[in-house]
């Protein structure tokens, strides 16, 4: 996935769990981050007093850098352990950062200008965690996926489901799980969930099928054909292959449950959600 897709992605990840501002800085420029301003003053008040302190990330490209024998250090008992550093971090906050006044309040306009204060007095306001199927959702592999005549082609296996018939020679967002590649979660690029497609080819070994086995099966496969070449490695398809929408596509294939393709079951992601995606590539 390249940068701008992965921020893309991250950033529909964010806002769909409810975060309302969401920004990313460039390489050695963290003051675009407002989060930055704490750490600053974290490290000019404390951290940059410790024995182990070596200089900022952002040193590194500068003459800031401090050489330290960490290994040594470490192996003679000098360097902090996580509790004692955890101490500092919460007497910087509760005796410093939370009671003096911040000017990200002021510029506000908020009347309490300290952070104590301002949880103190100011109405405090709870948001509704997603539901949990579409937090599992967001929490798969996406992908996008173009649609053909037959269904969709993935990992050298076609899925299929009824429903894809009305978005052939198009492009849709899916998601899947790593630990069973026996379905795909088919949504619009609007983020509506379209159908979950399944493939036939992965019947015969279970319910389900991770992308680690799937892998090794494929790898099995290209083994027996390189030793007898007259030995296909896949069969001659399954059903679905006769096309989307045709004469012998209007019944709905049978999934390892018998029940047909595209049918709702229990804890499978929810869909019309709103999640943003990308344009059509």
């Amino acid at each position: 996935m390249d940068r701008a897709a992965m921020d893309a992605e991250m950033k529909g990840f964010y806002l769909a769990m409810g975060a309302k501002d969401w920004s990313r800085s460039l390489p050695f420029q963290p003051w675009d981050k407002l989060i930055e301003r704490a750490f600053g003053t974290f490290c000019k008040r404390y951290s940059r007093k410790f024995k182990a302190y070596t200089g900022t990330l952002t040193g590194s490209r500068t003459d800031a850098k401090r050489k330290k024998d960490i290994d040594g250090m470490l192996e003679r008992g000098e360097l902090q352990t996580l509790e004692e550093f955890y101490d500092l971090l919460v007497e910087f906050l509760e005796t410093w950062y939370d009671r003096h006044e911040h000017q990200g309040l002021k510029a506000a306009g908020e009347r309490w200008t300290k952070p104590a204060e301002l949880w103190e007095h100011a109405p405090h306001y709870e948001k509704a965690v997603p539901p949990r199927e579409y937090a599992l959702m967001l929490l798969m592999k996406p992908g996008r996926a173009k649609v053909n005549s037959q269904g969709i082609r993935r990992n050298n296996l076609l899925y299929t489901a009824d429903e894809l018939c009305h978005y052939v020679d198009k492009w849709v967002n899916i998601r899947w799980d790593p630990e069973d590649v026996t379905r795909l979660y088919v949504y619009d690029k609007e983020g509506r969930r379209i159908c979950e497609a399944r493939t036939a080819e992965l019947l015969e070994f279970g319910d389900r099928v991770s992308e680690e086995a799937l892998e090794a099966l494929h790898k099995r496969k290209k083994r027996q054909a390189a030793r007898d070449p007259g030995v296909s490695g896949r069969d001659a398809g399954p059903p679905e292959a006769r096309g989307l929408c045709g004469a012998a596509g209007h019944g709905r294939q049978a999934g390892p449950d018998n029940r047909p393709h595209g049918a709702a079951e229990s804890g499978e992601p929810a869909g019309g959600q709103g999640v943003p995606w990308g344009d059509d590539p």
